[in-house]
C-alpha cells in the first residue's frame, strides 16, 4: 500500500524528530521545521471484535529543498509525487487519502 514515509520512534525521541528521521531513511529528504497538521487515531480489530492492533499516526508539513532528488530507501519499496486524483487510484489507507485531500484545500 501507499502511505506517507513513518514509522516507529525511538526511545527518547519526539513525534517531530520522528518524523524527519523517517523522511530522510525513506526517502533521502533532509527536510526541517516540522508542524503539526494531524493525527489519526488507527484501530485495527479482529473478527472476534478484539481489538488487534492499535496506532497513533501523527503527519507533519515540513520545508525542504525542491532540489532534492528522493530515493526509495530503507523500507520503501519506491516512491512518487502524486496528486490527489491519483491517490485515489492507488491501493492506500483512508486515512492517507483523507490527509491528502485536506492538504490540498490547504486546511
Amino acid at each position: 500500500m501507499y502511505a506517507f514515509p513513518g514509522g516507529r520512534a525511538e526511545p527518547g525521541e519526539t513525534p517531530a524528530e520522528t518524523a524527519l528521521r523517517e523522511l530522510e531513511e525513506e526517502t533521502g529528504i533532509c527536510a526541517r521545521d516540522p508542524r503539526p497538521f494531524a493525527t489519526y487515531d488507527l484501530k485495527t480489530h479482529a473478527p472476534d471484535g478484539s481489538l488487534r492492533s492499535h496506532f497513533l499516526l501523527s503527519v507533519f508539513l515540513v520545508d525542504a529543498d525542491e532540489a532534492v532528488t528522493a530515493v526509495a530507501a530503507d523500507d520503501a519499496v519506491e516512491l512518487g509525487w502524486y496528486t490527489v486524483d491519483e491517490i485515489r487510484r492507488l491501493p492506500t489507507p483512508q486515512s492517507v487519502l483523507e490527509c491528502a485531500e485536506r492538504i490540498a484545500q490547504g486546511e
